[in-house]
């Protein structure tokens, strides 16, 4: 056993051995204990391909995309076709991070090597859906429009209507030819109340793409907002006739319908999505089953309603399947919540009471951490900024436990984390750390070594692994903590590699560092055999 300057690692025990070691808690969905298995197979053998891959792979999952994309093209820079496959990866990797004219170009170069590989159709699909060709290839400065675009998104989902009109006309001037700004400009116009520049703006769409289905369907909307009714009607009969086989578009095309009252064609719609693959699609059952109840199809309704439940049991509509059949009133495809506490927390107009009510309505609370789970990540964001600087002891402890929660996605966990730090909440001493079977001492260790590591702004990935670490080696071990001190700084010497800083800090707690790094061993062994 031998430590190095950043990692104890047993060389002795190969790259194999790791490598094996990261599969096998990957399936498990335990990609923290994966992650450090695969940074050890790299430690052992780090010019193997394979082990490069992995890691790459693992890191996209986990949303490093800086260190993932450089791995990725590490490999290339090796040369030979065995991983064209990082092509792809880097392209989904600058898809994810919205530098969509990295993406194509990756895109397009995996598809000049691998024209009939792995991921050659999925290449093509995002190539064609998203229409990024003709958008990615402009002469202006690199990837401007699409960053004022994402930038104008951002914007609307923080309620900054007038800063987003601002980024998404800037976004057509950079780039006349790019649709996406020039519709989501017209939907800014539209909520702000200047429906005339809405509909002007629709009309530029259409002289450019008269088929685009968000335009048309904008326009029909514009035009029953305005009461044009017999333009309304004109556009209405125009919808009628397109077809699209993106599920975007489809969704687009039946939610228009629907709130348009044209229910039948609604269902018509949201059918096609249940026949083509969709059925287990829970915003596809949602909007199926409205419209069914709308058509007075209150049988197929409840089913649909049902395999939505089913699917996603916390969700916030599943009073939707007890409905009464003496209820005719319509049920909304703008998806607005049915309880009022949950839809004033979504348009930023929550009340005074709402975070009583939420404290006490257990299930509200599971169903609004639904919505963080499964929303957007500006939604989940925002609510979770909510939730943590709403002042309620009681939820922030709540959000503090989800931190935690092995349950939850990383990413979500990690944003949680974020929104109570910003309001200067600190989760690992706001919840009970969900330690079992371990003693007051142990305990203290993971609070003390996690305290520390919050002092140095180490980061969510780093007190999520000491989490992970302790745990591991508290259930497999079950050991006596005489001294917190020196197991705190173990541990977090162990997880942040930091043992440049092991000498000072030993010294200052008056611990020989020598035993420092023996605990440390103990924690490198736990790892290995849990």
């Amino acid at each position: 056993m031998t430590l190095t300057g950043k990692k104890v690692v047993d060389f002795s025990l190969g790259s194999k051995f790791y490598f094996q070691r990261g599969n096998y808690y990957y399936s498990k969905n335990n990609l923290d204990k994966a992650l450090d298995f695969y940074r050890r197979a790299i430690d052992v053998d780090p010019d193997n391909p394979t082990n490069i891959f992995n890691l790459a792979c693992l890191l996209s999952e986990l949303e490093n995309y800086s260190e993932s994309n450089r791995l990725f093209r590490q490999l290339l820079d090796q040369g030979g076709d065995e991983f064209n496959e990082s092509l792809y990866w880097l392209a989904m990797n600058y898809g994810q991070q919205q530098q969509f004219d990295k993406a194509y170009k990756y895109l397009r170069q995996y598809l000049e090597v691998e024209p009939e590989g792995e991921y050659s159709d999925a290449a093509w699909h995002i190539i064609s859906t998203l229409n990024i060709e003709r958008a990615l290839t402009s002469p202006e400065p690199e990837g401007n429009a699409q960053r004022l675009c994402s930038k104008g998104i951002d914007l609307i989902n923080r309620g900054e209507l007038h800063s987003a009109i601002d980024c998404f006309q800037r976004a057509s001037e950079e780039d006349p030819d790019l649709i996406a700004p020039r519709n989501n400009l017209a939907l800014s116009w539209f909520y702000v109340g200047n429906i005339e520049k809405a509909v002007d703006i629709c009309r530029e769409v259409l002289d450019i793409d008269p088929d685009n289905v968000y335009a048309n369907c904008n326009l029909a909307m514009f035009y029953y907002a305005k009461e044009d009714h017999l333009n309304c009607r004109r556009q209405l009969s125009a919808l009628a006739s397109m077809a699209s086989d993106d599920p975007d578009e489809v969704i687009k095309l039946g939610t228009t319908f629907g709130l348009l009252g044209n229910h039948r064609q609604a269902l018509d719609r949201f059918r096609w999505l249940l026949d083509n693959g969709y059925g287990d699609n829970f915003e596809v059952l949602l909007l199926a089953g409205v419209a069914a109840w709308n058509n007075g199809r209150h049988q197929q309704s409840r089913q649909l309603f049902a395999r939505m439940n089913s699917l996603e049991p916390e969700n916030p509509y599943s009073q939707y399947a007890n409905l009464s059949v003496d209820n005719d009133q319509e049920l909304p495809y703008h998806l607005r919540l049915p309880q009022p506490v949950l839809h004033r927390l979504l348009e930023r107009s929550p009340r005074p009471g709402d975070w009583e009510e939420l404290e006490g309505g257990y299930t509200l609370w599971r169903q609004l951490v639904w919505m963080m789970v499964n929303g957007n990540v500006p939604t989940r964001r925002r609510l979770a900024d909510k939730v943590a600087g709403s002042g309620s002891i009681i939820l922030t402890e709540r959000l503090a436990l989800l931190v935690w929660s092995k349950k939850m996605p990383y990413s979500v966990r990690r944003d949680f984390y974020l929104a109570l730090r910003k309001h200067n909440i600190s989760p690992q001493t706001n919840a009970h750390l969900p330690l079992v079977e371990c003693s007051d001492n142990a305990r203290r260790v993971l609070h003390q070594a996690m305290a520390r590591m919050e002092q140095r702004q180490a980061g969510f990935g780093p007190l999520a692994r000491a989490l992970a670490v302790w745990e591991g080696y508290c259930v497999k071990k079950k050991p006596v903590i005489r001294n917190v001190q020196l197991w705190a700084l173990a541990l977090e010497a162990f997880v942040c590699n930091n043992w440049d800083e092991l000498a000072r800090r030993s010294d200052q707690l008056g611990i020989p560092e020598s035993r420092v790094r023996q605990a440390a061993k103990k924690l490198t062994g736990i790892c290995l055999d849990s």
